[in-house]
């Protein structure tokens, strides 16, 4: 599967061999825009059925997690009530997605 291609807001590297690394790449503190809130939202259902993902390290870009949604996701989000939900429901599968993945997830966070 090309997730470059699929998740274009996502970047992807194997440090060794079964870890899969995602890293958050965006503006200021990676804060996730409208692409980047969906990719990360609908990535794990495709990374559920790779049987060479056997553990996801997820980072954030330049030593920084992520400051969470960035300005253009809320202007979406004020822009009408379908996009509002649509952003609610990726919000749940943000959470989920790595909760109910079968194998490890591990958020390198940096203090």
């Amino acid at each position: 599967m090309d997730l470059e291609g699929r998740y274009p807001s996502l970047s992807f590297t194997w440090p060794r061999p079964g870890v899969l690394e995602i890293t958050l790449r965006g503006g200021k503190l990676n804060a996730l825009g409208p692409e980047a809130h969906r990719d990360l939202a609908r990535i794990w259902r495709d990374l559920g059925e790779l049987e060479e993902v056997k553990a996801v390290l997820l980072r954030g870009e330049g030593g920084v997690f992520s400051a969470g949604g960035s300005f253009a996701l809320i202007e979406e989000m004020r822009s009408s009530h379908q996009a509002l939900m649509r952003v609610f429901w990726e919000a749940r599968e943000l959470v989920l997605g790595p909760m109910d993945f079968p194998r490890p997830v591990v958020a390198a966070v940096e203090r």
